[in-house]
């Protein structure tokens, strides 16, 4: 039985550069309206069409021509915007050659069997933090989706397998863990490369005993964020020890290299690409050895 879908309409508001505005539009896709309080100055309108299978699985291959995307520059004057005329047409998908480590090239070859899961996304770097477009899942070697904006953004991939890790994301030749990753309508998006590695490196973190040790009425939580001093598109995920109880944490999976170690006692938005603002951090430096694992003993904050 075929999936059913739904067509889904999205809008967004750039500056006339393509950086996401940092003003909300609200799009009322039944009536095609959009509403939005903006200062003068000019703008784009991007919109995105497509059919989405309503059992929310991710687009597949064969759906990609389902879709069309239309921009239209506007500029505000003083006094309101009405009647924008804008065409969609096809776009051109986004595709990510999957480069393996040879062991799974071996086991691909020989047992014809795919690659582990790969989940790709792209947020804005310029303006407030906006995901642009997401990918998982991987067929054989190439991961395929649409551009749901233009401007900067910064490559970010995972997955979901213990010892394979990202090497490398490049586009056309160009480091995606040094520069974002340019999209513009006027020009087509360069090769992109992801090469995994296997010989990944495991980081065990603990507690010192004393902020270990549980505080009668109070409960001490320490937020740890492991961040490469390298370039580098893996995903920063954050974990959270407990004093008392959850006093560790593992982090496995992770590309060799050196790294710093930061320890708050609650969540903070760490500027990742900006190594002035990490520099004025206080963090504990480790380097990992490819396929080892690391003991370390936190250096948390005190009170």
């Amino acid at each position: 039985m075929p999936r059913s879908s739904n067509k889904v309409e999205l809008a967004s508001v750039t500056d006339e550069s393509g950086n996401a505005a940092e003003y909300r539009v609200d799009f009322n896709q039944e009536r095609h309206i959009i509403n939005g309080q903006l200062p003068d100055g000019v703008y784009n309108l991007n919109v995105v069409t497509f059919h989405d299978d309503q059992d929310g699985s991710i687009m597949r291959p064969d759906q990609l021509t389902s879709v069309k995307m239309g921009t239209v520059s506007f500029a505000v004057a003083g006094h309101p915007v009405t009647d924008l005329k804008l065409t969609t047409g096809p776009v051109a998908p986004i595709r990510v050659h999957l480069n393996m480590p040879e062991s799974l090239a071996r086991q691909s070859g020989t047992g014809g069997r795919q690659m582990p899961p790969v989940f790709v996304n792209f947020t804005h770097a310029d303006g407030p933090a906006q995901e642009l477009m997401a990918a998982g899942g991987a067929a054989q070697d190439m991961l395929t989706f649409l551009p749901g904006g233009t401007g900067r953004y910064w490559a970010n991939a995972t997955t979901e397998r213990a010892g394979i890790c990202v090497g490398s994301f490049t586009a056309g030749g160009a480091d995606l863990g040094r520069e974002p990753l340019t999209l513009s309508p006027s020009s087509s998006t360069p090769q992109l490369e992801l090469t995994l590695r296997d010989d990944c490196a495991k980081l065990n973190l603990t507690l010192p005993y004393v902020a270990a040790m549980e505080t009668p009425g109070a409960l001490t939580t320490y937020t740890v964020y492991v961040v490469p001093d390298f370039e580098s598109t893996a995903t920063v995920t954050p974990s959270t020890l407990r004093a008392g109880s959850g006093a560790t944490a593992s982090f496995e999976s992770l590309t060799p290299g050196s790294y710093h170690i930061y320890v708050f006692t609650e969540p903070v938005e760490l500027e990742y690409h900006n190594p002035a603002a990490l520099a004025a951090l206080s963090g504990q430096a480790v380097t990992l050895s490819p396929s080892s694992s690391n003991d370390v003993v936190l250096e948390v904050p005190q009170p």
